[in-house]
């Protein structure tokens, strides 16, 4: 497993324990229970915490979904 994804996945384990492991990889809000706002936001912190750079300004509204996070992380490495 790429260590980025791995990273990614401790985060969404920090936020949300009770979701934990493989299944992560599919985590949306409609399948986490407890993926509200509030533990959206939690979430971008965490990341942002755990990778060293913030997300812009219309993240929270455009990441809502483990894909979508790890496309967003993976495009970000493989800019110039």
């Amino acid at each position: 497993m790429d260590q980025a994804r791995q990273r990614l996945i401790r985060c969404f384990e920090t936020v949300f324990p009770e979701a934990a492991g493989e299944t992560m990889v599919l985590a949306t809000p409609d399948s986490v229970e407890r993926w509200d706002s509030q533990n959206h936001i939690l979430l971008l912190n965490v990341i942002e915490e755990e990778f060293g750079f913030q997300f812009p300004p219309n993240a929270p509204d455009e990441l809502m979904s483990f894909a979508d996070l790890e496309t967003f992380l993976s495009a970000r490495a493989s800019a110039p």
